[in-house]
């Protein structure tokens, strides 16, 4: 009798453990094709950031199937860091190419993901901010900057314990500099930028002076 309830537990510990690795596997997944849409995203390729997201979104729908039957298993860092680089990924992508920002119920994820994806994202719109800057952008660099600065105020309202949001309060303490940094990198390349329109136009002036 004994062994019958032995080689049952084994079996049910034995399927867990199958789900387990199908688990590591579907969130390496998430992270890879998020990652591949934010690298497209940046690089302004719509058709391949659409297609990587759209491929992460899959997997995102596996292990959703699993948060029922395996709660103990669905509910784990290593599911809320991969829904949180989706999360990010499909944020960034709908703000740089439909220009909006989405709520927790189009990315379809736990808030708790969504909330550290959209703390994530404040790094990755400097990272698009500072590409607009090359290109001189300003307008465009300033509305990017007061995203920024909009998800950082409506993010550092939020008062839940760390347990509920791992690592939110560290993610927000970087998010301060990320924007104060942001804040100074514009300020200086667009000054610098009118005063070598003033330079040159002083420059043409002269030159046509003479």
């Amino acid at each position: 009798m004994g062994e019958n309830f032995v080689t049952k537990a084994l079996k049910i510990l034995e399927e867990r453990d199958r789900v387990r690795e199908d688990i590591l596997r579907i969130t390496r997944d998430i992270v890879r094709h998020s990652r591949r849409t934010v690298m497209y995203t940046h690089l302004g390729n719509k058709d391949k950031a659409s297609k990587a997201l759209n491929e992460a979104a899959k997997f995102v729908e596996k292990i959703r199937g699993l948060r029922q039957t395996y709660p103990d298993l669905y509910f784990t860092g290593t599911v809320l860091s991969s829904l949180s680089e989706y999360s990010e990924a499909l944020l960034l992508y709908r703000y740089v190419f439909e220009g909006e920002l989405i709520g927790p119920d189009e990315v379809e994820v736990e808030p708790a993901a969504y909330l550290l994806g959209l703390s994530d994202l404040i790094g990755e719109l400097r990272r698009y901010m500072l590409a607009l800057i090359q290109k001189n952008y300003f307008t465009l660099a300033k509305r990017v900057l007061a995203t920024m600065e909009k998800i950082y105020n409506s993010l550092i309202e939020v008062v839940l314990p760390e347990a509920l949001v791992p690592g939110l309060r560290r993610k927000l303490d970087i998010n301060r500099i990320t924007i104060e940094n942001s804040r100074k990198d514009l300020l200086f390349y667009e000054r610098s930028y009118s005063l070598l329109e003033e330079l040159e136009k002083v420059t043409s002036e002269d030159a046509a002076s003479i």
